[in-house]
Formats: C-alpha cells, sequence, structure tokens
C-alpha cells in the first residue's frame, strides 16, 4: 500500500542551492530560485543525498536485510536504478518505490513572499572569500570569490513510498515496502547538510519524516 510523508528541513545555517552559474562581477555562483524568486532543494538532490546515506546504513549493517539481499540492490529497489550504472540505455532503467518532490518553503510564507520583493531579498546573502598566501601571509592577487547563500529557513518535500509491479518477486516487495520508513528514517541522521559547500560549513540541516495521515 502507498504512503506518503512530509520530509522536513531544518536548515541551520547559510545554504548554497548551486546553479553553477555566476552574476558576472557580483557574485561567482547565484542560488537556484523556483520561478517565483524563492530558494528551494530540487528533489532530485535530495534523492540522491538519501540514497547516498541508505546506502552507508546498509553497508554498516545497521538494518538487518535478508541473507542474500546486497546494499547495492535495496538502494536500487527503493530509489530506482542509475543510467550510468552497468551501461544501461536511460529507457531500460528500473524505477525505485521512493518518489520525493522538490523542497520548499511553507506555503503561506511563499505566497507573502511571492507579493513582496523588498522582503524577499532580505532571504539572501552574499558571502566572499580569499586563498591565502602562505609565504606572505596575505590574499593572493585575483583570488577573491564571493557566492550568494540563503538564510537558514525551514523547508518540506514530499516523499511517497509507492508499490510497483513486476520489478521484483512479491515477497521481495513486501520486504522492501514493509521495512522502507524503517531505513529511510534510521538513514536521515545521515545527512548533516544540504547545498552545495557542505564540506565547507555551508548547509547544516536536521531532516526528520512524518507520515501524512
Amino acid at each position: 500500500m502507498a504512503a506518503s510523508y512530509c520530509l522536513k528541513l531544518d536548515i541551520k545555517s547559510y545554504w548554497h542551492p548551486g546553479t553553477g552559474k555566476g552574476s558576472g562581477s557580483h557574485v561567482d555562483a547565484v542560488v537556484e530560485k523556483d520561478r517565483f524568486g524563492c530558494p528551494f532543494i530540487s528533489g532530485r538532490m535530495l534523492k540522491g543525498l538519501l540514497r547516498d546515506a541508505v546506502y552507508r546504513l546498509l553497508q554498516w549493517k545497521v538494518i538487518e536485510c535478508p541473507q542474500d539481499f546486497q546494499p547495492e540492490n535495496v538502494v536500487e529497489q527503493l530509489f530506482g536504478s542509475r543510467a550510468y550504472e552497468n551501461q544501461r540505455p536511460r529507457d531500460e532503467t528500473i524505477p525505485g518505490i521512493i518518489r520525493l518532490s522538490d523542497a520548499v518553503m511553507e506555503d503561506c510564507l511563499r505566497q507573502w513572499l511571492i507579493q513582496d520583493d523588498c522582503s524577499r531579498s532580505v532571504l539572501f546573502r552574499d558571502i566572499y572569500s580569499t586563498a591565502i598566501d602562505a609565504e606572505k601571509g596575505v590574499a593572493r592577487q585575483g583570488s577573491l570569490r564571493g557566492i550568494q547563500v540563503v538564510v537558514p529557513v525551514e523547508l518540506n518535500a514530499r516523499l511517497d513510498i509507492i508499490p510497483l509491479i513486476g520489478n521484483s518477486e512479491p515477497d521481495d516487495k513486501n520486504w522492501y515496502l514493509q521495512h522502507a520508513e524503517e531505513i529511510i528514517k534510521t538513514a536521515l541522521p545521515l545527512i548533516r547538510a544540504v547545498g552545495a559547500n557542505r564540506t565547507r560549513g555551508l548547509g547544516r540541516a536536521v531532516l526528520s519524516l512524518k507520515e501524512i495521515k
């Protein structure tokens, strides 16, 4: 049976949902925004973070799987296969039972921000850094780099667990469906940050999962 959940991201620090684009002479990297100018985290990025966390969890044997289940197979059943794995054509990839939406701010807050460009602008900051010359102890020439970041906020994404037909034996399907929620909740603490530059202190976050009744 299908089940739906709210995946809450309580972001505790500046975060950078990167686009890979800059803004000319202003900053070298701007954040990704929706069509209304509000920041969000894509479902694709969330799925990748969760997929990695679940794989590490299973490798460490925190969750007991049936003896003949390998971590790679469990991850594939939950999140689907990747096109580049085993050189599969894209139309031969296997879908998983987990679906994730983009993570966005609360609807009432987004609606208010959409109507007010000035209020929306306070969500964003520009931060700058330089490389230090080890010998001289000063900033290296031309090393100044600026990126746009978002202030700490709370985001919500919808996570659905949907039974699929034809991608595993019935007993296997039952095990994945019965344990998917447990696996995800146990793996969430392994996701310590979201967005780009996570290893540099950006995007510190606490994730939690709550079923939608």
